[in-house]
């Protein structure tokens, strides 16, 4: 059943469990969806199966998917900074999911966040790296090694533009996003939008995130490679005429993501 609290949910996808471990910590547990227990198929059970939600037309990786540790990522409970939407990193007075212990190699105290915005008249998933060393998010396997900061990208595709798997890199960990399907409460989804935005406005930032975010790592600077700022494009094979603009939706040209205030 559709549920309209429900923003998407986060899948551990690297092969060392590093993003599985992360959904196990802190308070990442108040947001994590364990693996569903298999059951024997009964006679009664062997029924068609009904319309599949992203991703989950292929069975096996369904099935790999229910196996493991999930992230809920939804309006309630809210994140601990409203105006900047729900925190990913390793600072426990700040982040809403722990993504790897404190100091560890290549992740920050707050790594980015996963918010809604308004871009070009349209809300919009969106996810703004803060980060030191930077962040990746791949469009169907593309883009892995465009490591980017201060820079944000669209979630949202799949829903504006056909489906497409996106995922999220920092440093060898990596989620698959699967968005939420909302067809049959979708007013009441798109009204904890509006109520999102508008807490976003006009929320009071909490005390202790007065302070400017940590982008403490393992590793100091001179020893990893400066992530840049320049937009990331991709190629839409589907479409036929080179880049696509995910911005503006207009071809042929084409932005994924972009730095922040660009």
């Amino acid at each position: 059943m559709d549920d309209p609290n429900l923003i998407a949910i986060l899948i551990p996808a690297d092969n060392f469990n590093l993003a599985e471990n992360a959904s196990r910590g802190g308070n990442s547990r108040q947001r994590c969806l364990p693996p569903t227990e298999k059951k024997e198929p009964t006679i009664s059970s062997r029924e068609a199966t009904p319309v599949c939600e992203p991703f989950q037309n292929d069975h096996e990786n369904h099935d790999n998917q229910e196996n493991t540790r999930r992230i809920r990522l939804t309006f309630d409970p809210k994140p601990k900074d409203p105006t900047k939407g729900y925190a990913f990193g390793t600072d426990q007075q700040k982040y809403d999911v722990l993504l790897a212990s404190r100091g560890e190699r290549g992740t920050s105290g707050v790594h980015f966040h996963v918010t809604f915005d308004v871009i070009h008249g349209e809300r919009s998933l969106v996810l703004r790296d803060s980060s030191t060393n930077g962040t990746a998010v791949t469009y169907n396997g593309q883009a892995e090694e465009e490591v980017r900061h201060d820079f944000s990208w669209i979630l949202n595709l799949e829903k504006k533009s056909g489906e497409r798997e996106i995922k999220v890199h920092v440093r060898g960990l990596i989620f698959k996003v699967q968005l939420a399907c909302h067809r049959t409460c979708e007013a009441e989804y798109e009204a904890n939008v509006d109520e999102f935005l508008k807490s976003s406005q006009t929320a009071d930032p909490p005390l202790d995130g007065l302070s400017i975010d940590s982008h403490m790592t393992g590793v100091a600077p001179s020893q990893s490679r400066t992530p840049g700022q320049r937009p990331v494009y991709i190629h839409e094979e589907p479409l036929g005429n080179g880049l696509y603009d995910l911005r503006s939706q207009n071809t042929p040209q084409n932005i994924v993501g972009n730095r922040q205030g660009a």
